[in-house]
């Protein structure tokens, strides 16, 4: 494990500050935007002043957490070769340039399932009530209920699509930072580091079956 300089731990924390201030900004104009669109609408005219702050806020800060984890993991990546700039993570990445459209379509949806059922819950269940809430002669406890409905039905035919995947996906593979970090390779590179400096061999990488 390399322990962090004075100088790394400057550079990282000026590059989440940048990048949490850019994230914020971002959200900034969207949240501008979102609130030209809804100011007029009665169901924001009627919201309390406590409910607009929090909405006016939690726009900015989550696109500005959402990027400051983004610039933490390119900084880890660029710094110390973790994660996508490591040596496994590019050949792995290799194996997936050579794929089919169709290949590549089931391995992202596979890997990122869980993500995807959680966003079509949330888009659904939006879209959902926007549906019902057409009806003019449904009350409003109706209308969540029956968009609820709705949403939940979605939600279990992802699930199944989501065990589909996970049956005819790829196979559950082993994390390269942990195939990185085992002890059969760490003594493959001592060894290798020994026979480069002509010294005897301590730890040798694999044991020669009997």
């Amino acid at each position: 494990m390399k322990i962090a300089s004075n100088q790394e731990v400057k550079e990282y924390t000026n590059a989440i500050y940048t990048g949490f201030a850019k994230g914020c900004a971002v959200g900034a104009v969207v949240a501008l935007g979102l609130y030209q669109v809804v100011k007029r609408k009665q169901f924001f005219t009627t919201m309390t002043a406590t409910t607009k702050t929090f909405f006016a806020l939690s726009i900015p800060v989550g696109f500005g957490m959402t990027n400051l984890e983004w610039v933490s993991l390119d900084f880890d990546m660029h710094q110390y070769g973790f994660g996508e700039g490591s040596e496994a993570a590019l050949e792995e990445q290799k194996k997936i340039e050579n794929m089919t459209s169709g290949q590549k379509i089931v391995y992202y949806a596979s890997e990122n399932k869980y993500k995807l059922i959680a966003g079509a819950w949330a888009a659904s269940m939006g879209g959902s009530f926007w549906w019902v809430n057409r009806d003019k002669y449904m009350t409003k406890a109706q209308k969540i209920v029956q968009a609820r409905m709705y949403a939940q039905s979605i939600t279990i035919v992802l699930l199944l699509a989501s065990m589909l995947l996970s049956v005819n996906g790829p196979r559950e593979k082993k994390n390269p930072l942990d195939l990185e970090y085992s002890w059969e390779a760490i003594a493959a590179k001592e060894e290798a580091r020994e026979k480069a400096a002509g010294l005897p061999t301590r730890i040798p990488a694999k044991t020669s079956e009997q």
